[in-house]
């Protein structure tokens, strides 16, 4: 029996170490094609301006969506992407959040979405941070001002 216990701990121990190499191969992976991937504010903003189908999502934190967002984007947290239904499943979908490297909840989001089928996911260099950097267009909510700060006291 003590064998037999000590050849069942040294099996489940290689089963997760197995399995622990198989995460980091997968995320090493996903890591690798949004660097690839990745689209510059200033190519998304020209596809903005010509008309392309392009659904737009922000990743930020209700906290971040104060500050304002790109315009027609989709204030989505990274657990309503899995209730998340494209208008156009073809359209080619950019992630943003406020992190500079837009690595982390892009590719947390976009394991989600290729899960579910869509294919053509990018993640918007630089973030937020850069899109506003560079002057762009930002829609702000109603009753914030541009600094972030509240208008409305409730």
């Amino acid at each position: 029996m003590d064998r037999l216990g000590g050849w069942m701990g040294l099996a489940l121990v290689g089963v997760s170490v197995i399995y622990v190499l198989f995460r980091l191969i997968e995320r090493r992976r996903v890591h690798r094609s949004l660097r690839v991937a990745r689209i510059t504010p200033l190519e998304l903003k020209e596809r903005m301006e010509s008309g392309e189908t392009i659904t737009i999502v922000d990743l930020r934190n209700t906290f971040e969506w104060r500050e304002g967002r790109i315009p027609g984007s989709l204030r989505l947290t990274v657990k309503e992407l899995d209730n998340f239904v494209p208008a156009a499943p073809e359209a080619e979908m950019i992630l943003y959040c406020s992190c500079p490297s837009e690595i982390s909840s892009a590719a947390a989001a976009t394991m989600r979405l290729k899960r579910r089928g869509i294919k053509s996911i990018r993640p918007l260099e630089g973030g937020f941070p850069l899109w506003t950097q560079l002057g762009f267009p930002v829609e702000v909510p109603v009753g914030v001002s541009a600094t972030g700060a509240s208008g409305v006291c409730i």
